[in-house]
């Protein structure tokens, strides 16, 4: 039986136009427009559309290549351009598929981990607002948030005229010696650890009655507990009390105010008298 396969416009012997090969065919054996070549190795049959250059389209895709965001597809937009990380996202309004990133907010980040660099600029997208509005007051917003931008530490809070604003994130540290309704007597009293990376800012020290006390306040690495004498960082500043109830210094010169995550505090009486119960409070910020 002989099977004669011929293409339109063909001259010349016809009964060799179709190939079945792995490569493609080349103009010499010979190839026009038309012509039929099983694909082996992809497992297609394709068609040539063109011998200059020699471009061949699987017969399943039609005659032209197939192209996601272009006219022939009618409910793509065909005015998008994607870009790595997007995702496709169904437009009610347009009645098409859009490229937006995987959180849906265009050129809005996908998550909120780096709110902190967020300005009014950046949130200016009403259909961010539109997407993420649930009529509640926490919702984050250009209009509250306003020109907002934020340092490492901070976070974001109400302040108080129905806008957000990055603020310091404040933290005291409380330590109490109890000498049991005697008067405190002098050396270590006590070690807490600090689980943040924070910046000392001031003490307050606050006493049962009137009388005199030096606490000195000294700091080190877990690895090297306890911490010593060598280690203060109270500097000339002492939390200290002079025949009177309460001091603070907020302002602090002397003091080695840098504190990492895990460090350990001791707390030492250098001298007491009177006193049988204080507290004191180590101000700072989280950094």
């Amino acid at each position: 039986m002989s099977i004669d396969f011929r293409s339109a416009g063909h001259s010349g012997d016809e009964s060799n136009h179709y190939y079945r090969q792995a490569t493609a065919p080349t103009v010499a054996d010979p190839l026009q427009a038309g012509d039929l070549w099983s694909d082996t190795t992809a497992n297609l049959l394709k068609r040539c559309t063109s011998v200059s250059p020699i471009t061949f389209v699987s017969v399943d895709g039609g005659s032209s290549a197939h192209s996601l965001f272009s006219s022939t597809h009618g409910d793509v937009d065909e005015l998008d351009t994607p870009v790595n990380d997007e995702v496709l996202t169904f437009d009610t309004v347009s009645g098409k598929w859009r490229a937006e990133l995987a959180g849906g907010h265009g050129s809005h980040p996908t998550n909120h981990a780096d709110l902190g660099s967020i300005t009014a600029n950046q949130h200016h997208n009403e259909d961010h607002a539109a997407r993420h509005s649930d009529g509640g007051a926490d919702e984050v917003t250009a209009q509250n948030l306003g020109s907002a931008s934020a340092v490492d530490g901070q976070v974001l809070k109400a302040d108080g005229a129905g806008g957000l604003a990055f603020e310091d994130d404040k933290v005291v540290i409380n330590f109490v010696i109890d000498g049991g309704g005697s008067a405190i007597t002098t050396g270590v009293k006590g070690f807490i650890e600090i689980p943040f990376a924070m910046t000392i800012e001031g003490w307050t020290i606050l006493a049962d009655v009137s009388g005199s006390v030096v606490l000195d306040v000294w700091k080190d690495a877990y690895a090297n507990f306890p911490p010593t004498l060598a280690d203060t960082i109270a500097g000339t500043e002492k939390p200290t009390l002079v025949s009177v109830q309460k001091n603070q210094d907020l302002a602090l010169t002397t003091w080695t105010t840098a504190v990492a995550a895990g460090d350990i505090i001791a707390f030492n009486v250098d001298s007491a008298t009177t006193v049988t119960h204080v507290t004191v409070a180590i101000r700072g910020k989280k950094t």
